[in-house]
């Protein structure tokens, strides 16, 4: 594995970008036309909106089942892949590749009860990215290694780690996307946790005013601790969550200024000065606490624009594929002549670019094996 971090061309991140909107298409109607659970209020393909594609976006914290884990979004693909005759192995885990350092014939796995090699004509890695793995973030993404991992427990750079012998480097200029959140086991999902987002006031522990709402993720993984502030007062759109946060366990709720600042152990006259310019004046006041979640890592393998993964030479590893967060790096980067070049494609869109990814990669692996 290539230590550094190495950087995709433009012309081939257009070609990718272009082949992933060549199927975005086909690949939305697909699953909605197979019940996959998509709130129909919210998806897009606008480009004056600045070419999304459409997405799977069902934020809407309290509305939707997306956040309450109901949504059965896990049942549905799996529904979908059985009925293609797709064999679903549930406690199994691929270990490492079958390869001979240029062409990939199958991975060796592990379950309860064994390990066994599978042999395969093509392998499609789809991993996740590595948030869960801190000496990866410190290697790859060591600007927001000490925020919270809000993925999924198997984002742990498995893919990484697999392809070490073969060379293949990590691409993109560094980068994750997140959102304020109270904590990595409940994040902003819900009302209650949707606090972190919507404060009436937000600051950091050094006392600093950092204005209302979500802050920029980049300036709040920059922060003291990675901590910040949200603070509501009793007259706030918001009291009943506040309310309900505090019985929950979530919300600190404050008398007096004077509390808040003893607790927190913030400048009392800055509290003062701040929440007097944000008219922050009917207790009790409310606080959350609230830190950076890291839900996508951006630096990722380097495929060409069919998904294949190529070693540091620009070589394509035979058999091998790579799609969605593991290989976001040949997406979501500013370039020379284009800034926000790949970035703006993840809009509310990330879930969608991966599953556009994979309908790439596995139409190029089915052609090639005809």
């Amino acid at each position: 594995m290539s230590g550094s971090i190495d950087h995709t061309t433009d012309d081939l991140r257009r070609a990718l970008l272009g082949n992933v909107y060549d199927v975005c298409g086909d690949v939305f109607t697909y699953y909605h036309d197979h019940g996959f659970p998509i709130n129909p209020r919210d998806w897009y393909r606008d480009y004056n909106l600045g070419g999304r594609t459409p997405c799977f976006n069902e934020y809407g914290y309290s509305d939707h089942t997306y956040e309450t884990g109901h949504s059965k979004l896990l049942e549905t693909v799996v529904n979908m892949a059985v009925e293609l005759g797709v064999e679903v192995r549930v406690n199994n885990k691929v270990t490492s590749l079958v390869h001979d350092g240029a062409i990939v014939t199958g991975v060796r796995v592990e379950d309860k009860q064994r390990v066994y090699t599978v042999n395969a004509k093509k392998v499609i890695l789809a991993t996740g990215g590595f948030q869960q793995n801190q000496k990866l973030m410190e290697k790859y993404n060591s600007s927001f290694a000490q925020t919270i991992p809000f993925a999924a427990a198997g984002c742990t750079g498995d893919a990484i780690t697999m392809t070490e012998e073969l060379d293949v480097p990590v691409v993109g200029a560094g980068g994750a996307a997140g959102w304020p959140a109270l904590s990595p086991a409940v994040g902003w999902y819900g009302p209650i946790a949707d606090l972190a987002r919507t404060g009436q006031l937000v600051m950091d522990k050094d006392g600093q005013n950092l204005g209302s709402g979500a802050l920029d993720y980049d300036t709040f993984c920059n922060l003291t601790d990675c901590t910040a502030y949200a603070f509501y007062d009793y007259a706030s759109m918001y009291r009943d969550r506040c309310v309900d946060g505090v019985k929950a366990g979530l919300i600190k709720q404050y008398a007096t200024t004077e509390e808040i600042a003893e607790d927190l152990g913030i400048d009392q006259i800055a509290i003062d000065t701040a929440f007097g310019t944000a008219g922050l004046a009917t207790p009790p006041y409310y606080c959350a606490t609230t830190y950076p979640c890291d839900i996508i890592t951006f630096p990722g393998f380097k495929v060409d624009e069919f998904c294949r993964v190529q070693n540091a030479s620009g070589e394509t590893i035979k058999n091998l594929y790579a799609a969605g967060a593991v290989a976001f790096g040949n997406l979501f980067e500013d370039t020379a002549d284009d800034p926000g070049m790949g970035n703006w494609v993840g809009t509310f869109s990330s879930a969608m670019i991966v599953n556009c990814m994979g309908a790439v990669a596995a139409s190029d692996a089915a052609a090639s094996i005809a």
